[in-house]
């Protein structure tokens, strides 16, 4: 058996994060990149052949149809592979993905795993300290208040908090902008743009802002909470290392099976060529 090593998935999740967010990045940059394209030839198609839109819409109207298509495809591509990533991450730091948590050592027949990596909470330390061993950073309080759940809510779901805050916010524009009778439909329509980018830039900066801070401090949760947590993360463990030696037990069989069976093969050939030996010999005292 391996030695019971210390879980170093905190540190294993922050050095991930980097490569979380090239990924990212890269996958959310392959998507946009159609998406420019189409509606860059749809726009430039649309100027050519289409008089009243070129007449009802000018340079800053068509930059900002061709380019917030693809912006939006890139900010929701890049906000799911993030949570995608740390996902993985996260899993593959619990479940054995990275190196030390319950680490199996192959032998030449039995995969063996020790049972000992999973440490029960020491009573000298909190259960957000313990939680914390984990990735999981939280903050235990005496109960969860309206601010509270507002706080895990938003940082939890920021990209639903900015539909609901930004496309509200974009209508309302339009629509004050809209009641201005003194301006042009494409002056109406670039105004109202101009305050509904400020306004959901703002939202998104003000968002993404709050959600660092709440990754960096932790969820609001209640001791009740944290504790069963606690025997959560020990128990998912504890089923990880049995599914471990299941495994490992099945493969012993499957091994001890191909072991035996190789074997009679090599006792039935063994076995025939004996057989035929003595065949020959017989024929041959005969002649």
């Amino acid at each position: 058996m391996s030695s019971t090593p210390s879980p170093p998935t905190r540190d294993y999740l922050q050095s991930s994060q980097s490569k979380v967010i090239q990924n990212a990045s890269y996958n959310a940059f392959k998507d946009a990149l159609p998406v420019l394209l189409f509606t860059t030839l749809s726009v430039l198609t649309l100027t050519k052949k289409s008089p009243m839109f070129a007449k009802s819409t000018g340079p800053s109207s068509r930059t900002a149809i061709a380019i917030m298509p693809p912006f939006f495809v890139w900010g929701l591509t890049s906000e799911h592979e993030v949570i995608r990533g740390k996902r993985e991450a996260s899993w593959d730091a619990h479940y054995g993905g990275n190196e030390g948590i319950g680490k199996g050592k192959e032998s030449k027949n039995v995969i063996q795993v020790d049972k000992n990596y999973v440490p029960p909470k020491p009573s000298h330390i909190s259960a957000s300290e313990y939680l914390s061993e984990f990735g999981t950073v939280v903050q235990i309080v005496p109960s969860l208040s309206l601010r509270h759940k507002l706080s895990n809510f938003v940082s939890s779901n920021p990209f639903e908090v900015l539909l609901g805050l930004g496309v509200p916010f974009a209508v309302g524009a339009l629509r004050v902008q809209s009641r201005n009778r003194e301006i042009k439909p494409s002056q109406m329509i670039m105004h109202a743009r101009v305050i509904g980018q400020a306004g959901a830039l703002t939202l998104l900066l003000t968002l993404m802002g709050f959600k660092a801070a709440a990754d960096y401090w932790g969820r609001y949760i209640t001791q009740e909470e944290a504790d069963d947590m606690v025997e959560e993360e020990r128990r998912r463990r504890g089923k990880w290392v049995e599914d471990m030696e299941r495994n490992a037990r099945m493969e012993m069989e499957r091994r001890e099976g191909s072991i035996k069976v190789m074997k009679e093969m090599v006792k039935e050939k063994r076995e025939g060529k004996k057989r035929a030996k003595e065949e020959g010999k017989g024929k041959g005292d005969l002649k």
